[in-house]
């Protein structure tokens, strides 16, 4: 029989030109993309074993017949995958290629494990084709296998595509289904008219039709860099998780890059930046680069490997300058790469952990080099958990407010205390103070935090009568650089004390030594007002912040705290006790009240005893409480005493 071959020529010549261009674009690397590329692989292989099996069944002298079973055994090879290759096509389209699908998946192509079981088997028993003594070829007893085959995994294909066609674009959805229509077509043309071969060239055609719906490399990419940009890395990384998720990458953030510009000139920064970029992606032969944002770049990898290898020859060129036409610029930028850390699945956690490495590395300053571990991941996220709950607690009012009594030795009596915020979360548990305080100064949710404290404070005075009967002359309320320096602060403070009907003296301040080194003019002009409308401010934490009498000097304090571990310090050294006793007595002498807090057994006591101080504050005497249980016990402590806290 003669065949007629030219419609799988013209199949050989359609995919040839679509797996050129597919092959020379850069494109992700990505599931979608590697079966597409296995696609034109094998659809060329049918294409042109099977114009050779039509030339060696029509001249079986011509050519050994071992080349005859060769070409043919690896046509039906190519026959019976093809259909299987366009399944799991269409299961990665549809999403369904995930851990949870996975047994599914298995069963689903036992079917297809059969049928190659069988074909390796037909060298032997001829179930699929065979060749006679005359070298004749015949079609085998099973060959019909085949064909139902074909026809499960299309109606498998179909299946998918209907129950899961949201997840597919239409044009992908018609190209599928014209794939499958084109095949059956050839198949039923070839089963009647066997002399005339169409499957690859039927094939053939439905290749070109997908490629044109598959996304073009340019949309991938980034218009002025030329890597790839963040929706392809939202498609990789939405791709990664429900496969390994993201565990080696690197981030790469320029410090300056619009001190760049100005400096070159637009036109010549852009130049830059390309050769920066191209630098980035002939470094990483075995990642991918994307721009996650504008400044900032992520590098993807498939091994650690292969992320050192990158890290290594990033830092070796990154120590010289760049020539931009007759200029020269240094590109200066932080680095941040991952080691032993678990994968990563979800594309928000991934942004998450890229922006606190950001954070953290602006905080070390320029062209910062760090290693990101899982230690580091989990004190990532655990400050994103705590921004968050606080964050809660902020909007729902959950935060507790709590008081420190402060003992006075003179009139053995508690005459102030301290107000405190306390973080409870149902998640989270309790939150330690030094935990929470930070992350609020830095991204200010710590004003809102000194207002809830200084409302709920009030809202408590003014309801219990706190300033009438308790004996307490005072509470103080820490007040933060952010809120100290708000052109409205005053406003709010004195409007919130009228609320609640409070006498303004009977709200105090602390503010620590290291913020009202930080303050300015207006800080100045705030805190002047407030001491001239009859507040109090005492200097927190002295000796633990920027060690010098600048502020107590400057500023109208009417107190100081000192901490506790400088007494105890003292206690052990001889010179320490010199220091802090001389700057008590010279604190007296300016008229000034000293506090000593974190007095917490006897043996802190005895020490404070041998120095001249006004106030203590420690758990000694009384540990922080919520404000109900506090004015209880400093009013049955002070009870009858009333009269005694004038020496205080």
């Amino acid at each position: 029989m003669l065949y007629n071959i030219s419609y799988e020529v013209a199949g050989v010549i359609l995919t040839t030109v679509v797996g050129v261009h597919f092959f020379r674009e850069e494109r992700l690397r990505n599931v979608q993309n590697a079966l597409f590329g296995v696609f034109i692989i094998f659809i060329l292989m049918a294409c042109l074993l099977d114009v050779a099996g039509a030339i060696t069944i029509s001249y079986p002298h011509a050519v050994p017949l071992y080349v005859n079973w060769v070409v043919n055994q690896l046509f039906y090879f190519c026959q019976i995958t093809l259909p299987v290759l366009l399944y799991l096509f269409v299961l990665n389209l549809s999403q369904l290629m995930t851990p949870r699908h996975k047994k599914i998946i298995l069963w689903s192509l036992v079917p297809y494990g059969l049928e190659l079981l069988i074909w390796l088997a037909n060298p032997l028993t001829g179930h699929f084709f065979y060749f006679a003594s005359d070298l004749s070829y015949h079609r085998g007893v099973l060959l019909w296998l085949l064909y139902v085959v074909l026809f499960q995994y299309f109606f498998l294909t179909a299946v998918a595509l209907f129950k899961y066609q949201s997840a597919l674009r239409r044009d992908q959805l018609y190209t599928v289904l014209s794939f499958m229509v084109f095949t059956l077509f050839a198949v039923l043309i070839n089963k009647w008219n066997p002399e005339i071969l169409l499957t690859g060239f039927a094939a053939s055609l439905a290749l070109v039709m997908t490629y044109l719906t598959l996304k073009n490399p340019v949309e991938a990419q980034d218009d002025l860099t030329r890597v790839f940009n963040r929706t392809s890395l939202s498609n990789v990384i939405k791709e990664r998780e429900v496969l390994k998720g993201t565990k080696d990458f690197a981030v790469i953030s320029l410090d300056d890059f619009n001190g760049i510009s100005k400096l070159l000139g637009v036109e010549k920064a852009h130049q830059l930046l390309l050769m920066w970029t191209n630098h980035l992606k002939e470094i990483a032969e075995n990642g991918q680069v994307f721009r996650y944002t504008g400044d900032i770049f992520l590098v993807l990898f498939e091994s650690n490997k292969d992320l050192l290898e990158f890290v290594d020859l990033y830092k070796k060129r990154m120590a010289f300058p760049w020539n931009v036409g007759d200029m020269e610029a240094v590109v200066s930028a932080s680095l941040f790469y991952s080691q032993n850390i678990p994968p990563i699945r979800k594309e928000d956690r991934l942004a998450l952990i890229i922006d606190q490495m950001i954070s953290k590395g602006k905080e070390r300053g320029n062209r910062v080099v760090m290693t990101i571990d899982e230690a580091a991941i989990q004190e990532m996220l655990r400050q994103y958990h705590v921004e968050q709950a606080l964050q809660r607690a902020l909007d729902e009012d959950k935060l507790d407010v709590y008081l420190q009594p402060v003992y006075c030795p003179a009139a053995d009596m508690f005459v102030s205390a301290e107000a405190l915020v306390r973080f409870q979360d149902e998640k989270l548990g309790t939150v330690k103070l030094a935990e929470f305080i930070p992350l609020a100064e830095k991204n200010g949710m710590i004003t809102r935090i000194g207002r809830q404290v200084m409302r709920k404070v009030c809202r408590y005075i003014g309801e219990n009568q706190v300033n009438i009967d308790s004996g307490l002359q005072r509470i103080m309320i820490n007040l933060s650089v952010l809120e100290a320096v708000r052109t409205d602060m005053v406003k709010n403070v004195t409007d919130m004390m009228e609320e609640y009907g409070i006498p303004t003296g009977f709200i105090g301040f602390e503010i620590t030594e290291t913020n009202s080194a930080l303050g300015g003019d207006l800080f100045i002009k705030n805190m002047l007002e407030l001491v001239n409308r009859g507040f109090a401010f005492a200097l927190d934490d002295f000796g633990t912040g920027y060690a010098n009498l600048d502020s107590i000097i400057a500023l109208p304090f009417r107190a100081v705290k000192l901490d506790g571990s400088l007494v105890v310090a003292s206690k052990e050294n001889e010179k320490i006790f010199i220091v802090l006793s001389e700057h008590i007595r010279m604190f007296k002498r300016m008229g000034l009240r000293v506090i000593v807090e974190g007095v917490e057994n006897q043996q802190h006591l005895d020490t404070i005893r041998e120095l001249p101080v006004d106030l203590i504050q420690g758990f000694y005497y009384a540990r922080p409480m919520p404000m109900d249980k506090a004015i209880e016990f400093v009013r049955e402590y002070n009870k009858g005493k009333a009269d005694q806290g004038n020496h205080c």
